[in-house]
């Protein structure tokens, strides 16, 4: 995965193994593969994105949320109020999108985690 980043700062998560379709024309999954992390790539029609790694909250930012998605801000206060740490073992339950657990296993990272989905 990729974020490719415009000039006006819109963010774009793009998997390395598909095309990049925009209003701003085309960039080939095979240009993104090519590329190092740390430059700008441009699309077909001249359009410029600069490629960085995402971290842990673009994913979160832009994953597709259901009804009642956990926010960053309850994240936050969840870690707050109960002490979670690296190395801490933490059971989390949902039926959601997974935002919450994603954050938590960030956390605790870079200790074993073991996740089941049902």
């Amino acid at each position: 995965m990729y974020l490719l980043i415009d000039d006006r700062g819109r963010k774009y998560l793009v998997k390395g193994n598909s095309d990049f379709h925009t209003n701003y024309g085309l960039v080939k999954s095979g240009y993104l593969i090519d590329s190092n992390i740390g430059r700008t790539i441009e699309s077909n029609t001249g359009k410029k994105f600069f490629m960085v790694k995402p971290g842990i909250i673009d994913y979160i930012e832009k994953a597709k949320r259901g009804p009642q998605a956990v926010m960053l801000k309850d994240c936050g206060l969840i870690v707050a109020y109960t002490g979670i740490k690296s190395g801490s073992r933490v059971v989390e339950a949902g039926t959601g999108s997974g935002l919450l657990s994603m954050f938590l296993a960030n956390i605790v990272a870079p200790e074993k985690l073991i996740m089941f989905i049902i």
